[in-house]
């Protein structure tokens, strides 16, 4: 008999970094189609598109699973403690 095993907070935090990575790399590759050109940095988006992405992290980082926090949470407040560094 197979026995799941519950997925532990790395997993389910490497689960979320690597969508949020898919999405990045979707937006990016998605413009550069449209744009024609090989290579894109979130830079090169506009304002709209860079609120588009934004938008799509936000809701897989405020999806906190069950059971535990906000990824979305812990991700801003080690940014903000972060940013008092510099």
């Amino acid at each position: 008999m197979l026995v799941a095993t519950p997925e532990t907070r790395t997993d389910q935090d490497t689960k979320v970094v690597e969508e949020a990575i898919r999405i990045i790399q979707d937006h990016l590759d998605r413009e550069a189609r449209n744009r024609r050109q090989v290579l894109l940095e979130p830079k090169d988006l506009c304002p709209m598109q860079k609120a588009k992405l934004v938008a799509d992290l936000q809701a897989v980082f405020d999806d906190p699973g069950p059971g535990r926090g906000s990824f979305g949470d812990w991700v801003r407040g080690l940014w903000a403690s972060v940013r008092r560094l510099f």
